[in-house]
């Protein structure tokens, strides 16, 4: 079974007029874990038929960030994690052809629709924002199914990158670069798989994006290539 995660900041009504009553008949899923980041946009929500934990984090946004989907993973029942974000609806039987694919093969650690393949110039990667599907070299969590014990290995081994975000905006931009890594290290290069053509339906953006920073993209590569280092996969 699934536990799914999902960050509440700035679009509580996607999620609790569209998201939530669209997965009350997905019956892989039968726990959901919402992250209130903002105590003004907390709502509730009750299911007949998953368990909904709602986690005021309010007080923990300043100091986890875009890392708070991982926190509330820690906490999560099931070993099989997804996270989603509050502006897609992602179709029930492509969840399905994912959790099929990951639960069934023990060398892939994450699975999801948007992956990004990077070019190596010289002695650095370069950053690549174009949608890729296959093996990737990174899984956003934008939408990303992946097996509960790499959420461990992230605040493992997160000591050894978090200097390198005090110029991200927002705090722990680069969480889905660190933990394909994480993946990559514990079940090797084929361990990321994109599959881009899953029909999802989009819901209001409200023009917030985390993309719109004008240094996202270069600090993306940046850390890319440090994780890198630090994990010795270069």
């Amino acid at each position: 079974m699934i536990s799914l995660i999902i960050l509440n900041w700035e679009r509580p009504e996607n999620i609790k007029n569209h998201i939530l009553p669209y997965l009350e008949n997905n019956y892989l899923i039968d726990e959901i874990i919402i992250s209130h980041g903002k105590e003004k946009t907390i709502f509730d929500y009750q299911s007949n038929t998953k368990n909904i934990i709602h986690r005021n984090d309010s007080k923990l946004n300043t100091k986890f960030g875009l890392s708070l989907r991982f926190l509330a993973a820690l906490t999560s029942k099931n070993k099989m994690i997804m996270f989603m974000d509050d502006d897609e609806i992602i179709a029930n039987k492509e969840i399905e052809t994912c959790y099929g694919i990951i639960n069934s093969n023990q060398h892939i650690g994450i699975i999801g629709k948007y992956g990004r393949k990077l070019y190596k110039n010289q002695n650095e990667y370069i950053y690549n924002f174009y949608n890729a599907k296959g093996v990737c070299d990174i899984i956003l969590t934008k939408f990303m199914l992946l097996k509960k014990n790499l959420i461990y290995d992230f605040f493992y081994n997160s000591i050894y990158v978090e200097p390198f975000q005090k110029n991200a905006k927002p705090f722990w931009n680069g969480e889905d670069i660190f933990i394909s890594l994480l993946s990559i290290k514990k079940y090797g290069k084929q361990s990321l798989l994109a599959i881009p053509d899953i029909q999802s339906k989009k819901l209001d953006e409200k023009n917030i994006s985390i993309s719109s920073w004008g240094g996202h993209l270069n600090f993306r590569q940046l850390f890319y290539n440090k994780c890198l280092f630090i994990l010795k996969l270069n």
